[in-house]
């Protein structure tokens, strides 16, 4: 099978679970959660640049590390610690300026950390930018930094990436 048939099917799977798992997520926390949607086009056009952007980041880079497990099998033992340490120093789990300065520096190298400093600029009100690092949200930047990362994980992953014949 071509590498392009199965990565076609393999995103119109994963995009419309993805579709199905967002719209879950935000309505059973505005149901359940009390959680505020945005009211403000603007925040939902920056959300859905992001959720697009951010996916196709995140699996071109996927598709470029899938070199680095050595089979399927071990593929989680090798992918999931990154993965976890990771979020951990982009402020998925703790609030990012709480994280000493040489995390923050760390994590400002991957866009994850871009990724999640823009939804909170989706997600929170605008007066609690003054809590980020730059005092601002710096949608784009994060843009620009996300495009990096696309372009960085499709070159390697077009370069890189071939079936196993084994």
């Amino acid at each position: 099978m071509p590498a392009s048939s199965y990565f076609i099917g393999k995103a119109i799977l994963v995009s419309v679970s993805m579709v199905i798992q967002i719209l879950m997520l935000l309505g059973f926390g505005a149901i359940f959660f009390g959680v505020d949607m945005p009211t403000d086009i603007n925040k939902w056009i920056t959300f859905t640049w992001l959720t697009l952007l951010g996916s196709a980041c995140s699996t071109a880079l996927g598709i470029a590390f899938s070199i680095v497990p050595k089979s399927g099998r071990g593929a989680s033992a090798v992918v999931s610690p990154i993965v976890i340490i990771l979020q951990f120093f982009s402020g998925v789990f703790l609030i990012f300026t709480q994280l000493p300065t040489w995390m923050q520096q760390f994590a400002a190298l991957f866009p994850l950390k871009w990724l999640t400093q823009g939804m909170r600029s989706v997600f929170l009100p605008d007066s609690f930018a003054s809590q980020e690092v730059a005092k601002s949200w710096e949608n784009g930047k994060t843009f620009l930094i996300l495009i990096l990362w696309l372009a960085i994980g499709v070159f390697f992953s077009v370069r890189k990436f071939k079936w196993d014949r084994d």
